[in-house]
């Protein structure tokens, strides 16, 4: 918690301090793919805050190439389907190529 104008603020790394408490292992890690930042972060605050453990990318371009490179192994990803252009469905028909043995798609509105 940080204080601003005699008021308390939550910050993100107080959750995760918080869930390094109540429990020493993640749920799972959520790649989450969106390109409105704000919206990501606020996202990513609520999954981080039960428990979960978030990477972010901004298009679908570099979650592909975070995925490509390791960076994690994702338990589940959220992608925004508005994204600018035709950078959603993009990526989800290059996901089901590249990852087609360990992707499942479900399209919840």
């Amino acid at each position: 918690m940080r204080q601003v104008d005699n008021k308390k603020i939550r910050t993100s790394s107080d959750s995760a301090s918080r869930r390094m408490i109540k429990q020493e292992r993640p749920k799972g890690h959520i790649l989450l793919v969106d390109n409105d930042s704000l919206l990501r972060t606020a996202i990513a605050f609520l999954c981080e805050d039960s428990g979960f453990i978030v990477s972010q990318a901004a298009s679908g371009e570099d979650a592909l190439l975070m995925i490509d490179e390791g960076r994690g192994e994702y338990d589940l990803v959220i992608i925004g389907l508005e994204m600018s252009g035709n950078n959603c469905n993009k990526f989800i028909t290059d996901m089901a190529k590249s990852y087609k043995e360990k992707c499942s798609y479900r399209r919840n509105l």
